[in-house]
């Protein structure tokens, strides 16, 4: 197998944490995980994003995925350049309560059969995709996750999980 389609198969992790804080007092801790199964997908594919949370504050909290295109247009050699960032689509998870030790959830996620392919390595432009996680408690910045992922022409299988 080719190592870049490897890597395409690879699964994605990543986690963020803080405390929110209201003048001089402070909150329990606000942690998220996220992972998704692999890093290649297809346009039309939907991409399920595996959330764990922990809201120690006495807020509730919002889960929100996103996917976001960024294009990069470049000019004299890639001396100048100008980026433009949309995003494609977005989901809303199931509200979290206040005080939870321990939440876990599914998020999916579907990006637009009309997303182009990836484009990198070229003189004028580069097509890059994100999956950005967030986690939002009203009165706090969002804690967020990002996931760089690749557009695929062809079906990209994830690595069997590790426990069959």
């Amino acid at each position: 197998m080719h190592a870049n389609a490897v890597s395409l198969q690879a699964p994605l992790s990543g986690s963020n944490s803080m405390t929110v804080c209201c003048l001089w007092c402070t909150s329990g801790p606000i942690e998220m995980t996220a992972s998704i199964e692999k890093k290649g997908f297809m346009p039309g594919e939907t991409v399920k994003i595996i959330c764990e949370f922990v809201n120690g504050s006495s807020r509730t909290a919002t889960p929100k995925v996103s996917l976001q295109q960024k294009q990069i247009f470049y000019t004299h050699n890639k001396n100048h350049r100008r980026m433009h960032v949309k995003k494609l689509t977005s989901s809303t998870g199931q509200l979290v309560s206040e005080r939870i030790s321990d939440r876990r959830t599914v998020i999916k996620l579907t990006i637009p059969s009309s997303a182009s392919l990836t484009i990198s390595n070229c003189s004028i432009i580069d097509v890059e995709y994100l999956i950005e996680v967030s986690f939002s408690v009203r009165g706090s910045p969002d804690l967020d996750v990002l996931f760089p992922i690749i557009m695929c022409d062809s079906p990209v299988d994830a690595y069997p999980p590790s426990y069959l």
